[in-house]
């Protein structure tokens, strides 16, 4: 975990789910943690996730989704919202010490 994030040490539920994520390669096992990891990021600490990173095509899609929402039934709008927070909190997890 790098040291800008040390905010995630102070949380007991991110020791338990996203430290062991930094150390290893994502199996089946490891996906449910990186989900699990994912909504407790975006549930418990939504002020802190990044904005859209630069070198990510699907940050970038979800940006023009973002900024043009209007051809969306209502319905799914927050459901493609949480989803769009969820996508940029794993960039959280993967910033550590591995890649997206």
């Amino acid at each position: 975990m790098s040291a800008d994030l040390g905010w995630m040490r102070a949380c007991a539920v991110c020791r338990e789910l996203v430290v062991p994520l930094e150390s290893t390669e994502r199996g089946a096992g490891e996906l449910r943690q990186f989900e699990q990891a994912r909504v407790h990021l975006v549930d418990a600490h939504l002020a802190v996730l990044p904005g859209y990173a630069d070198g990510c095509a699907n940050c970038q899609e979800w940006k023009a989704l973002a900024a043009h929402p209007e051809g969306l039934a209502l319905s799914v709008v927050p459901v493609l919202g949480r989803e769009d927070l969820l996508h940029r909190a794993g960039h959280l997890i993967s910033s550590g010490s591995r890649s997206a």
